[in-house]
């Protein structure tokens, strides 16, 4: 199943940049089960916790194993909501920068994001005001990095496409659609 999101959209970028890139996605290991475990597990410590031995912990390990397997330059972790702050530091130990790019701040600082921050090389985030927040919950160095877009897929459309709204206003969705 394909999965039009950040990471997909991230994947094609920099292979399209001539990078080697490995994808390491948990889709295959919890299958629909992802957005609940992912939706909660960033909500709550306690859920955290009581998933780690059951399908957490596993990914975890198949994670770090697979990085010291495949050596490589960076590790780009794209929000990691499942990845634990044990693991990040096992990451480390790979001998290459642990990078985390956390688009959804300021929305989920406190609930989750403010536990993994130290552990990370370097944090790049979406919001220009979250930089300095992060600095003071013990990152170490925090860059803005806006979210792009895919110009094969994000393109301006025939303008001429029938408008049938039953309001004055148009609405626009911007945000993740999941099936």
């Amino acid at each position: 199943k394909c999965r039009y999101n950040l990471e997909y959209y991230t994947f094609n970028a920099l292979t399209n940049l001539g990078c080697k890139v490995t994808f390491y996605g948990y889709y295959n290991k919890i299958g629909r089960f992802e957005d609940p475990i992912r939706l909660f597990g960033t909500r709550s410590k306690l859920i955290r916790q009581m998933l780690t031995p059951v399908i957490l912990g596993k990914i975890n390990k198949e994670l770090v194993v697979r990085a010291k397997k495949e050596k490589p330059d960076l590790i780009l972790v794209i929000k990691g909501e499942i990845i634990s702050p044990d693991t990040i530091k096992n990451l480390g130990s790979v001998g290459c920068p642990v990078v985390l790019w956390y688009p959804d701040d300021p929305r989920y600082t406190s609930s989750y994001v403010k536990h993994i921050l130290p552990f990370y090389d370097n944090i790049f985030v979406v919001s220009k005001k979250s930089v300095k927040q992060y600095k003071e919950m013990g990152a170490k160095k925090v860059h803005y990095l806006p979210v792009g877009c895919d110009p094969s897929i994000h393109r301006r459309i025939n303008s001429d496409i029938e408008k049938d709204i039953s309001s004055e206003r148009d609405i626009c969705f911007i945000g993740t659609y999941s099936s």
